[in-house]
């Protein structure tokens, strides 16, 4: 019996390190990441739930286990809209996470919470039958009442719309991205379906905390491999994967969270291995210079690429991201190939500069032309007064 208690109890003590610790990275982040505030929250409740879970177990009494089943509401009910929340933010849907809206979202987890508290007058959430303690842990028996089945049915219904919007955003993603998305539904889909089987009388034990701890480790290689905080899809929508000019999204860690095809001509790396990483791991030589740009500021700039002694010439525009809100999300950075339109502007110049020297050269040419057709006229018009004076030198001369 030991060993079974152990074996239970396990994996819910390491559902409240995984909470605390994932909870933590949350907080970290929760300037520069959508939905890092959010997910710190959903961890939080996580560890209400969990912690008042494990509590219950080990009641000596009724009251004080019908005590950690309401302290367990406060995580329950608020869990699955901050699911929602995060998942909203986290695939670019924040308008649906506005005040107004969250005031929406939890009219009806607030009243669960308020009905929990209040169940002995009216017993909508739970009729007690009993207190079961001669088992491996203590138990409430009880049969549901009709506010639980309408708070069960809209948790579902808030777990599917965050679980349909995930499947729409990841089936668009690429690289890590794809892989965060995978994670975080597998995820969430643990513990409600330990949850389910719970409720619907599959399992004596609540199985939903066990599938909690699942989900933390799931949910740690997020954090640790697919770098859940570092990356998450901001722009998606902007790039098209058609476009001739190479797009590249970064996020506010400087790493590349999405490319179009045209891009791998400047980083000379297939999308694949590009995203997740540095950007000055991916701007090297002429292009560094990109990393160095105020990420707040608009940046419209041409740039020259030396390549087998040919000047490459382009367009460079860097366009902060910024949520509804105005937070920044990151940057778009944008290189349009223009060497052909620069070479196209450099012969024009030429020609005109050629043109420019034979019109100079024949207006000097028509200048010298008038002046000796001016000074020969001017000389035509003086014979008449220079010849008699000359006669008269010669005459004054031979006297």
């Amino acid at each position: 019996m030991a060993l079974q208690r152990a074996l239970y109890i396990s994996p819910l003590v390491l559902t409240l390190f995984f909470s605390v610790g994932l909870a933590g990275f949350a907080w970290r982040w929760r300037r520069t990441v959508a939905g890092a505030l959010q997910f710190f929250l959903l961890m939080a409740a996580v560890f209400v739930w969990d912690a008042a879970y494990i509590c219950e177990l080990f009641s000596p009494d009724l009251p004080t286990a019908l005590f950690m089943v309401n302290v367990q509401y406060l995580g329950i009910a608020s869990i699955p809209v901050l699911w929602l929340l995060y998942v909203l933010r986290y695939t670019g849907y924040e308008r649906w996470a506005f005040p107004r809206w969250q005031i929406v979202w939890f009219f009806i987890p607030t009243l669960t919470i308020l009905f929990s508290l209040t169940n002995p007058y009216h017993e909508w959430m739970r009729c007690v039958t009993g207190f079961g303690a001669d088992g491996l842990f203590s138990q409430v028996l009880k049969i549901y009442g009709p506010w639980f089945w309408v708070h069960t049915v809209y948790s579902y219904v808030v777990l599917l719309v965050a679980t349909t919007l995930m499947l729409r955003s990841a089936f668009f993603a690429r690289g890590l991205v794809f892989g965060q998305k995978i994670l975080l539904l597998a995820a969430v889909l643990l513990p409600w379906a330990g949850n389910a089987l719970y409720i619907f009388g599959v399992s004596m034990l609540d199985l939903t905390p066990p599938a909690f701890a699942a989900m933390g480790l799931l949910m740690l290689v997020a954090v640790s491999r697919f770098q859940l905080f570092n990356i998450v899809p901001v722009a998606r929508e902007t790039l098209v994967d058609s476009m001739t000019d190479a797009v590249v999204v970064l996020n506010m860690e400087n790493k590349v969270v999405d490319a179009n095809p045209a891009s791998e001509k400047i980083t000379c790396l297939p999308v694949s291995k590009v995203i997740g990483m540095g950007a000055a791991d991916v701007f090297t030589g002429y292009f560094g210079m990109i990393t160095f740009y105020d990420p707040e500021v608009q940046v419209h700039n041409e740039i020259v690429v030396t390549e087998d002694a040919e000047p490459l010439y382009y367009d460079l525009q860097i366009i902060p991201l910024k949520s509804s809100h105005g937070r920044l999300l990151g940057r778009m950075v944008v290189l349009r190939d223009i060497t052909r339109h620069r070479r196209a502007e450099e012969a024009l110049q030429k020609l005109n500069e050629q043109l420019e020297e034979k019109v100079n050269e024949r207006t000097d040419t028509l200048l010298r032309e008038l002046a000796e057709r001016k000074k020969v006229e001017e000389a035509r018009r003086a014979m008449p007064y220079l010849m008699p004076k000359c006669v008269k030198r010669q005459l004054s001369a031979w006297n």
